[in-house]
């Protein structure tokens, strides 16, 4: 009965856990480059990652802090934007469709990385006095694999 109760107890940090392959080992999979739904997939994954990112830096009063909240709601919606144009490539999907379901999978992905970021927070408390993980650790090498795709870097599209 206890185990039961702990393993219910962990189930959706474990299931966030199991449903996000890490954005650069996805993005290095043979042919990913190639296969427009599995590049929609990866502009969604990316798109999440920067809204939460802008979301958590919403009712910042430091001028420097709000132009990084606004960059990265723009990175967001350009990598939603590159998702729907993905989504309808070839296909007789029409845009309205590709939005409405490209930003369903975004909130949700977002959803997964918040779990992600709300799971490592007691870590990160602990962290402040000498141990435990890092909010950047708790969404792994993602934050970095979006970025270079945003900017073009290592060989990656470039959205800006």
């Amino acid at each position: 009965m206890a185990s039961t109760f702990v393993a219910a107890l962990l189930a959706p940090t474990l299931a966030a856990e199991a449903q996000l392959v890490p954005l650069q080992d996805y993005i290095g999979q043979s042919g990913v480059e190639k296969d427009p739904v599995a590049l929609g997939y990866v502009a969604e994954r990316c798109s999440a990652l920067y809204s939460v990112f802008g979301k958590n830096l919403e009712g910042e009063t430091d001028p420097e802090r709000q132009r990084v909240m606004a960059e990265a709601f723009n990175a967001g919606e350009r990598f939603m934007g590159l998702a729907v144009k993905l989504m309808i490539s070839d296909t007789t999907i029409g845009v309205e469709v590709a939005l409405r379901r490209t930003q369903k999978n975004v909130a949700d992905l977002g959803n997964l990385y918040i779990d992600r970021i709300e799971a490592a927070r007691p870590a990160i408390v602990r962290r402040a006095s000498g141990s435990g993980r890092s909010a950047s650790q708790a969404i792994g090498t993602d934050a970095p694999a979006a970025s270079a795709l945003h900017t073009g870097g290592s060989g990656a599209w470039a959205i800006a």
